[in-house]
């Protein structure tokens, strides 16, 4: 497969993939649960601070998780959004750039 297919097929695998995952990232709901799930395992272990006999299997670490994959996820979206972004701006000057040299006139050319 030429290069220009393999990059062709990665971007539109990077789009199918970042077009609903983005949507379901920046989704208002989704900051809802991460606040609330941070702060259910917030209270949870001040709970279990406090009151020895207080057990759960819910840790501080599940909230780091759930943190950290939010975040990451949201990083690559915007990667591959910045990606697609500065493909198309290539694309575009290098469009330009050949429409431009197509129609300029030849160097010492008569006056």
């Amino acid at each position: 497969m030429p290069a220009s297919q393999s990059q062709d097929l990665s971007r539109r695998l990077l789009r199918a993939f970042a077009a609903p995952a983005g949507a379901l990232i920046r989704h208002p709901l989704t900051t809802l649960i991460l606040g609330l799930g941070l702060l259910v395992i917030g209270v949870i272990e001040l709970l279990e601070g406090i009151f020895e006999e207080f057990e759960t299997a819910v840790e501080h670490y599940h909230g780091f998780l759930l943190f950290g994959l939010i975040t990451l996820l949201r990083g690559l979206i915007e990667l591959v959004e910045a990606a697609e972004f500065f493909a198309i701006n290539e694309t575009e000057l290098e469009e330009t750039e050949r429409a431009a040299i197509r129609t300029d006139p030849p160097a010492g050319g008569s006056a």
